[in-house]
């Protein structure tokens, strides 16, 4: 745990609060906070205002009771680890907690200083864990950018917002020209680097809303949404285009890198525009833009897009 742990006790009984605050206060070798509310909705809006390393949750509130309790605050709770405290006959709702996202249960006639401690601190870890394993799930470990799995998940949201709102959407896939080489010449070291500059580069002019994803090598998706026309938006092509008039610097080396792009519009209207198809209209795009800048031997340094709806 870390050297300063902060927790949050939900608990209505007062003297029950009291006792559990004991225990933390008594406990050899910790700097422990406890924060106490004594209802569900004080609880959720502590969560909210403040960050906490765990939450010690009783079921049984003035304005919840049972697993209600529990789903709930895990609403709100997203990467605090929560821990319920039981008393007699709350098993079943602690194991129904305990499925629906809470780490651990303790009855509170087993309460103790180190049980307390030692649930808190498997909890954190545990806790801990199940985000890592979805960063590396949901994320691509060189660039810090969404992958595909958590792009298509992104882009089918879209779509169905775009369904709903009429409000179109531009979807941008592109790719690093002549990457190859830069692999071949100065070694997939510096190639790295250069993917990780071209990731930064894209996401320090989109939205926080908008979405950039590395789809495949060196190969990246960009989502705008809520365009005000079903025209691709000029503005972001000439943001787009503008990113790569400055060559990259690695190290000592310097890297002149352009990119093919290609885009597609969607307004809700298409009923076959799935993600599937809207990648791979978008992709048919990129390689028309990338063969059209090779025949017509434009300068490698500011690159040529072309949309396709």
């Amino acid at each position: 745990m870390a050297t300063r742990t902060n927790i949050l006790l939900v608990e209505d009984d007062p003297g029950q609060a009291r006792f559990v605050e004991t225990l933390l206060d008594e406990a050899v070798g910790t700097d422990i906070t406890v924060t106490h509310v004594d209802s569900l909705s004080d609880g959720m809006q502590a969560v909210r205002f403040q960050p906490y390393d765990a939450i010690l949750l009783d079921l049984n509130l003035p304005d919840s009771y049972g697993l209600d309790t529990a789903e709930d605050m895990l609403k709100v709770a997203h990467n605090i680890p929560v821990i319920i405290l039981t008393g007699d006959g709350d098993n079943e709702a602690a194991v129904a907690a305990i499925r629906a996202g809470a780490q651990d249960f303790i009855n509170k006639n087993d309460l103790t200083a180190t049980l307390l401690l030692k649930a808190a601190r498997y909890a954190v870890e545990r806790k801990s864990l199940e985000a890592d394993l979805t960063r590396k799930a949901l994320y691509d470990d060189l660039t810090g950018l969404p992958n595909r799995r958590l792009l298509f998940d992104r882009m089918a949201h879209a779509i169905a917002r775009a369904k709903r709102s009429r409000q179109p959407m531009v979807i941008y896939m592109l790719d690093v020209n002549d990457f190859k080489a830069i692999n071949d010449k100065a070694g997939h070291r510096a190639g790295d680097a250069v993917l990780k500059e071209v990731a930064d580069r894209l996401k320090s002019v989109l939205r926080d809303g908008d979405t950039v994803a590395r789809l495949s090598g060196d190969e990246f998706v960009v989502v705008v949404e809520n365009q005000d026309s079903l025209s691709v938006s000029d503005a972001v092509k000439d943001k787009i285009s503008k990113l790569f008039s400055t060559p990259i610097e690695i190290d000592t080396q310097t890297f002149p890198v352009s990119v093919s792009v290609g885009a597609v519009t969607y307004d809700g209207h298409g009923v076959a525009d799935d993600v599937d198809n809207l990648l791979h209209r978008a992709d048919i795009a990129m390689y028309d833009a990338k063969k059209r800048l090779k025949s017509s031997r434009c300068s490698a340094k500011v690159p040529r897009l072309y949309s396709v709806n």
